[in-house]
């Protein structure tokens, strides 16, 4: 959501630690779950808390499974049971790293099984016991050889193996359009550039070599990203193309996932080349992405828009920043222009969807936003999904806070909404993955509009225009600057 506003809070910083006493039978094989309640009774509207981490001490059976068990204790003594023979091995590791093989040790049979008991210290050490045959062994395997990297084009695409199939009606569009393409398995960028290591800085790395010494004008990242990397949430959500992350100026929102930082070459925080991102995450997804993509490559509505624009907060009029960006549309352009300003909810609610339904080459929305809500309550996931604009895809471009934002792995944004709920919605979108202030929005968007608008032009070479023209005034709007990208192929052209 757009924002300029005064505010007064309290804060408190208050720190606690619960040790607590589980009584037997609490826990019990398998997975267990810690659950936090507030109790209300503070007296306020809303609480918040912070919970940092939680630990568990517990006595425990050294138990091996499958002829091995590793473990970290302290101790002068332990005993491991449930071994398959008397074949044993047992090493202690220090902190420091250092590796002892233990020998002295003692074995002792029982009906169906082995135990063996041996000295510990009082560090923490951490002991491997095994017997011989459940022992690690090397897997000798021949190297690839190296990708070639070196590939000269104008048009990179960055992608996830899973989605590399997938890509070819693409990649025939753009070579018919005139461009050199070249498509690079990410996991090839990170053998050549970290060791094999899953690092955004590698992708950025190659970028820049690509753009500085193969000719490269635009980049496509194909693949979803997810801020859950360790899958603390149990969702199992992937990232398939890492994001680079950076502050972006608001106190509320430190740091963001910013693809715009893979396109700047120089370090400047401004972008060098065009760039955007298929966020999918299944093959499906991307079919019916590169389907609309082409789509809207020969649609024969061009030259309509759809500008539509939140209710004027008592700060910013944004139907006054709609107008200016209607202004600057080229001659022949038609603007259907839809203000909560002068409509009630519902009627500019049908009047956007008409519109939308209708078939629109650009959808614009101004005001305040979320992940996946225009304004409270004008456009949301569940409207987009409800579209029936089929063949008919337009590129959405979104002036509020946060509806870009891609890396949730709980709730598909509004982006999602538009890009994969079946052939309706959009074939692209641009939007904030950030809090987002109006004065940048608007400052971009008098300078995006136009350029977006021009004949022949892509849409990524528009973005880009815009926001070097831009920085060359206003360096210190990092919101739009870096927060503000595209969700699509940057070579689509709004206006053959």
């Amino acid at each position: 959501m757009a924002r300029q506003w005064q505010t007064k809070y309290l804060t408190a910083q208050w720190k606690k630690t619960i040790r607590v006493t589980l009584p037997a039978g609490a826990l019990r094989e398998g997975e267990n779950s810690l659950q936090i309640t507030l109790p209300g009774d503070s007296g306020v509207n809303y609480e918040i808390v912070n919970f940092d981490k939680f630990t568990i001490a517990y006595e425990r059976v050294y138990r091996a499974e499958n002829g091995r068990l590793q473990f970290s204790a302290s101790g002068k003594l332990f005993k491991v049971v449930n071994l398959p023979n008397a074949n044993i091995v047992i090493y202690r590791i220090a902190k420091n790293g250092a590796v002892t093989r233990l020998t002295g040790f003692k074995t002792q049979a029982s009906k169906n099984s082995f135990s063996v008991t041996f000295s510990g210290t009082n560090a923490q050490d951490t002991y491997i016991v095994s017997t011989v045959s459940a022992l690690n062994a090397p897997d000798i395997r021949p190297v690839s050889a190296p990708a070639n990297l070196l590939q000269t084009a104008d048009y990179l695409i960055i992608t996830h193996p899973d989605f590399a199939d997938g890509l070819q009606p693409l990649i025939a569009a753009r070579q018919a359009q005139g461009l050199t393409v070249s498509a690079i398995n990410v996991n090839d960028i990170y053998a050549q550039y970290s060791y094999g290591v899953i690092d955004p800085l590698s992708i950025k790395k190659y970028i820049a070599y690509a753009s500085k010494n193969l000719g490269v004008k635009y980049v496509l990242l194909v693949g979803g990203d997810t801020y859950d990397y360790r899958n603390f949430t149990g969702l199992n959500s992937v990232s398939f193309i890492p994001s680079l992350y950076a502050a972006t100026g608001s106190a509320y929102a430190k740091y963001v996932p910013v693809d715009a930082l893979y396109a700047d070459v120089d370090n400047d925080n401004i972008p060098d080349l065009a760039i955007g991102r298929f966020p999918v995450r299944t093959s499906a997804e991307l079919d019916l992405l590169v389907s609309k993509t082409l789509a809207y490559g020969v649609k024969d509505y061009g030259r309509a828009a759809v500008f539509a624009s939140d209710s004027f907060d008592g700060l910013v009029s944004f139907k006054d920043i709609n107008d200016g960006f209607i202004a600057n549309l080229p001659n022949g352009w038609s603007a259907n222009n839809v203000s909560l300003d002068a409509l009630d909810m519902a009627s500019a609610k049908t009047q956007l969807t008409a519109a939308m339904n209708a078939g629109a080459a650009l959808v614009t929305y101004t005001g305040h936003s979320s992940a996946s809500n225009w304004s409270t309550g004008l456009f949301s996931s569940a409207n987009a999904a409800a579209l029936t604009n089929n063949g008919r895809p337009f590129v959405a471009a979104q002036w509020g806070c946060w509806n870009t934002y891609y890396v949730d792995p709980f709730n598909p944004n509004l982006t999602q909404s538009l890009l994969f709920t079946g052939n309706n919605g959009a074939a692209a979108t641009l939007g904030a993955v950030t809090i987002t202030d109006s004065t940048s929005e608007k400052e971009l968007g008098l300078r995006f509009i136009p350029r977006a608008t021009e004949s022949g032009k892509t849409i990524g070479q528009a973005l880009l225009e815009a926001k070097q023209d831009l920085a060359q005034n206003h360096p210190e709007m990092l919101d739009v600057l870096l927060g503000w990208s595209l969700m699509g192929d940057p070579a689509l052209i709004i206006e053959p």
